[in-house]
C-alpha cells in the first residue's frame, strides 16, 4: 500500500480552480479546509504564491488539505510546482476548523514575495491570506 500525505493548498490546486484537474490526476482526497499556524506573505494574480514572513504584513493563509498517495504527490504535484528550484515542499502546521492541528505539506517558492494586502479576508474571526 502506498504512504498516504496530507497536502495543504492554497491557489490554482483548490477545488474549483484551473489546476484542480492536477490534483485530480493526482487522486487527491479532499479532507477538510485550514488554516496555517505559521504566517506568511502572498502575491498573485494569475497563480498565488506565499513565502514564510512575520510583521504587519505577515498573516496565515486559508488552505484546502488533499490526501494523496507517494504517486500523486511527486508526480503531478512535484511537477506543476516545479518542486524543489521554483517552489519547495515544506512540512507546516494547519488548524482544522475544531482547533485540531495536523501537519501537511505546502509548496513555498523559493524567492521574495511582496505582500499583496489585497488578498487578505476575515475567516472566523481572524485576518487570513485567502486566494
Amino acid at each position: 500500500m502506498s504512504k498516504k500525505h496530507l497536502v495543504a493548498v492554497y491557489g490554482s490546486l483548490k477545488r474549483g480552480y484551473g489546476n484542480f484537474r492536477v490534483m485530480e490526476r493526482a487522486k487527491g482526497k479532499f479532507i477538510l479546509e485550514a488554516i496555517s499556524k505559521k504566517t506568511f506573505v502572498m502575491d498573485g494574480s494569475g497563480y498565488p504564491y506565499i513565502n514564510y514572513a512575520t510583521g504587519e504584513n505577515a498573516h496565515p493563509i486559508f488552505v484546502e488539505l488533499f490526501e494523496v498517495d507517494e504517486w500523486g504527490f511527486t508526480n503531478p504535484l512535484d511537477s506543476l510546482e516545479g518542486h524543489p528550484h521554483f517552489y519547495k515542499r515544506e512540512l507546516e502546521t494547519f488548524v482544522l476548523p475544531d482547533g485540531t492541528e495536523v501537519e501537511a505539506w505546502v509548496y513555498v517558492l523559493q524567492s521574495a514575495v511582496e505582500a499583496n494586502l489585497g488578498l487578505l479576508k476575515e475567516i472566523n474571526g481572524q485576518t487570513v491570506y485567502f486566494w
